[in-house]
C-alpha cells in the first residue's frame, strides 16, 4: 500500500511541474465533474494538445484520485452486471481513463519513462477501472497499461489509437506499407483479441441466417467487426507473403476463409472487396506456382 501512495503522490508532482506550464485559468472545467474532465482531456488528446490533456487529468486527479482508490479497494475484481450496475465506480472508472489518456499524452510528448510510470499507476492503484465504448461495452483501462508496458519490454512501439477496430485497421495498413511485420501482427493480435468474438458471431449469422445468394447484399457496415477482423487478417497475410513467409501467408488465408469468409472491405475510391476471395486467389496462385515449378 506504501509504494501505490508513492507512486500517486510521484504522479501528482509530476503533473504540477508539466502543468505549470500552462494557465488553467483559460481553461474549461464546465461542472467540473469526472466526467466532464475526461472527455476534455479525451478531446485534448485526439487535438495532440498534450499539455492541456496533463491539465484535466490533474484536476481529475486532484478531485476524485481519493474517491476511486476508495471504490478499487471495495473491489475484488471487475465489477459486473449491468451498465449502470458498473457505472456506479463512476470515480475508478473515470480516474483510470484519465491515466490512459495521460499516458498517450506523455508518448505524444516523447516522455516515455513518464508515460510508463502512469500506465504502471493504473495496474498499481487503479486496475478495475472500466471506461465505456460507443460500440456498447466496457474496456478496461488496465488492459491499455497492460499492452503498454509489455510492448514497451520488448522494445516495439505501437499506437492503439482509441482501439476502435477501424482505427487499428488503418493503423495496420499503415505498417504494412512499411513492411514492418512485427507492428503489423501486434496491431491484427489486438483486433482478433478485442473484436474476434463479435466478428465470428456475425460470419455465423450471416453463414445461417441469410439466403446464400444474398448474403453480400445486406447492410455491409452492420458487419463492422467482421469486416474489420478479416481485413486485419488479410493485411498480416500479405505482409508475410510480401516478405517470402509463404507458409504463414497461407496459414492466414486459410483462416479468413474459414473463420471470415464474409467479411467485406471498403475501397478508398468507392465499392467493397472480399479478403477471402483474395485469399482464396493467392492460394490457388501458390499452387498454381509450385506445379509449374514441379513440387
Amino acid at each position: 500500500m506504501k509504494k501505490t501512495y508513492l507512486s500517486v503522490a510521484f504522479l501528482f508532482g509530476f503533473l504540477f511541474f508539466n502543468s505549470s506550464l500552462l494557465s488553467a485559468a483559460n481553461l474549461d472545467f464546465g461542472n467540473f465533474s469526472s466526467g466532464f474532465l475526461v472527455n476534455k482531456a479525451w478531446k485534448a488528446c485526439e487535438a495532440k494538445d498534450y499539455k492541456k490533456v496533463i491539465v484535466y487529468v490533474q484536476k481529475t486527479l486532484e478531485l476524485y484520485s481519493d474517491k476511486a482508490r476508495q471504490m478499487q479497494l471495495n473491489l475484488h475484481g471487475y465489477a459486473q452486471g449491468s451498465k449502470s450496475d458498473i457505472l456506479q465506480y463512476w470515480a475508478l472508472n473515470d480516474v483510470g481513463t484519465a491515466l490512459v489518456i495521460l499516458g498517450k499524452a506523455y508518448r505524444g510528448l516523447h516522455q516515455d519513462a513518464e508515460a510508463l510510470k502512469t500506465f504502471q499507476t493504473i495496474l498499481d492503484t487503479y486496475s478495475y477501472a472500466q471506461c465505456w465504448d460507443p460500440h456498447g461495452w466496457f474496456w478496461k483501462p488496465a488492459s491499455v497499461a497492460r499492452d503498454e508496458l509489455e510492448l514497451a519490454a520488448l522494445g516495439i512501439k505501437v499506437d492503439f489509437g482509441n482501439y476502435d477496430s477501424n482505427v487499428l485497421v488503418q493503423k495496420a495498413w499503415a505498417a504494412a506499407a512499411h513492411r514492418d511485420v512485427k507492428v503489423v501482427k501486434v496491431l491484427v493480435e489486438k483486433i482478433e483479441e478485442l473484436y474476434g468474438e463479435k466478428a465470428r458471431e456475425m460470419q455465423h449469422k450471416l453463414k445461417y441466417s441469410t439466403v446464400p445468394s444474398l448474403v453480400y447484399k445486406q447492410n455491409v457496415f452492420d458487419s463492422w467487426a467482421l469486416n474489420d477482423v478479416g481485413t486485419a487478417w488479410f493485411i498480416l497475410a500479405d505482409t508475410y507473403r510480401k516478405l517470402g513467409r509463404t507458409k504463414d501467408a497461407e496459414a492466414i488465408y486459410w483462416k479468413i476463409i474459414q473463420d471470415y469468409k464474409f467479411a467485406q472491405c471498403w475501397k478508398p475510391l468507392g465499392g467493397f472487396w472480399k479478403p477471402a476471395e483474395v485469399a482464396q486467389k493467392r492460394l490457388e496462385e501458390a499452387r498454381n506456382r509450385q506445379s509449374i515449378l514441379g513440387f
